[in-house]
């Protein structure tokens, strides 16, 4: 497959490569009648730069650029744009270096240091950009970071985005805005590409899908949401290799399971695209081992019971199971931006729900006192770590991550299960 090339940057103005007239006019440096008087050397070139400047030879007098990377003609510097009607917009990214956000309201640009985190094995900002603006009224903010590899803005009322100055951008999340057009022809190591609920109209996705490029990943886009969702042709996507997601699920009656053993049912979620159906409430099934939050019994109502490990691996009603490690992972519930696309919608949480799975802050039993709920979901895995631990995926209130982690198997978490 044919890979966009970067163009090395324009020559300097005055030599052969910049002015295209170089024989026909900027030659005529060279020929200077004999009838002047110049010998010295340093005349000659002084008359000969006077003349380059008249006869436009920098590129039809315009300055060329000297500063960042070229596709083409234009600077891909990493700078990148949009424009937003919100009073509050929250940026997260990850990538290295320093970056630079301009809030377009006339105070001082905020400028970051990515740092390494170890719970996701990469450089991301301590905290996350946030401006709270008094009014709502159109604004472009300006963000500058040549080396910016994810990149989070949902939510915000955007109306236009230009990332096409960022080559380096792997992940863009900008779903529930209002974009009606969005350009990747530039992003040639793009990935992950969500656009869900915003005004796409079919002509507009299929217009961005036609600007998707191949490359060597595994590449995902979220189109659910959009008023040209059912209408556009993902196979234009498909062809360069790219997964296209919808809102597929559904949440009526037939996609409800009763537990036989209580009579409890659950709500289920099975995406074309997931490799299971997925409970989308807490096991609340009460077994050895397992507990309400605080021993009050409306918190099994709300958030389902915490168990140990092994009461957890024991759990799910017969034809279901505890699901692994992996099985998170194909959730698009990585150690990005997944916490928040699986975080159920306010009052219930802080997330966006993007799938229908409504997770909940549950909470723990740390084995010593229960913490942590309305904050913090914690869900056990069926994969061990050694014979005392075992792995486990956890959100909180103050981010948009779903870490995973191990901790001993006696603590007490929430569980889902997969079939």
């Amino acid at each position: 497959m044919k890979k966009e090339v970067i163009a090395k940057p324009p020559a300097s103005p005055g030599t052969r490569a910049s002015c295209p007239h170089f024989s026909r006019i900027c030659g005529r440096a060279a020929r200077v009648p004999r009838s002047f008087a110049i010998t010295s050397k340093v005349s000659i070139f002084l008359i000969a730069a006077l003349m380059l400047a008249a006869f436009g030879c920098g590129g039809g007098g315009k300055k060329a650029e000297t500063d960042g990377v070229y596709v083409g003609q234009k600077s891909v510097d990493g700078i990148m744009t949009m424009t937003t009607n919100g009073s509050m917009v929250i940026l997260h990214m990850t990538g290295t270096g320093t970056v630079t956000v301009d809030w377009g309201d006339g105070t001082e640009a905020d400028t970051r240091e990515f740092v390494y985190d170890e719970h996701s094995e990469m450089f991301q900002l301590e905290f996350p950009f946030l401006r709270e603006y008094s009014d709502a009224k159109p604004r472009q903010i300006t963000i500058t970071g040549a080396n910016i590899t994810v990149l989070t803005c949902y939510g915000h009322q955007l109306t236009e985005l230009d990332i096409s100055r960022n080559i380096a951008l792997k992940e863009l999340v900008c779903s529930n805005n209002q974009l009606t057009a969005l350009d990747v022809s530039r992003n040639t190591a793009l990935q992950w590409l969500d656009i869900a609920d915003n005004q796409l109209t079919a002509a507009a996705l299929n217009a961005l899908f036609g600007t998707l490029h191949d490359n060597d990943f595994e590449k995902v886009i979220d189109t659910r949401g959009n008023p040209g969702s059912a209408d556009c042709d993902p196979g234009i996507a498909e062809a360069k290799g790219w997964t296209v997601k919808g809102f597929e699920g559904s949440r009526s009656e037939s996609d409800l399971f009763t537990d036989t053993r209580d009579g409890k049912q659950y709500r289920i979620v099975n995406h074309t695209w997931m490799d299971h159906a997925w409970m989308a409430e807490n096991l609340n099934h009460q077994t050895d081992n397992s507990w309400c939050y605080d021993n009050d019994d409306s918190n099994c109502a709300k958030y389902g019971r915490l168990y140990t490990w092994d009461a957890a691996m024991k759990a799910c009603p017969a034809g279901w199971r505890l699901p692994s490690r992996e099985d998170w992972g194909t959730l698009g519930g990585d150690l990005r931006e997944g916490g928040a696309r699986l975080k159920a919608n306010p009052p219930d949480w802080n997330g966006t729900d993007d799938y229908g799975f409504s997770a909940l802050p549950g909470g723990i039993w740390d084995g010593g006192e229960f913490l942590f709920v309305g904050t913090g979901g914690y869900w056990w895995t069926a994969t061990e770590n050694n014979d005392s631990s075992a792995w486990f995926r956890y959100m909180d209130t103050g981010g948009s991550y779903a870490w995973e982690d191990v901790f001993s198997k006696d603590k007490r978490f929430s569980v889902r299960c997969v079939r």
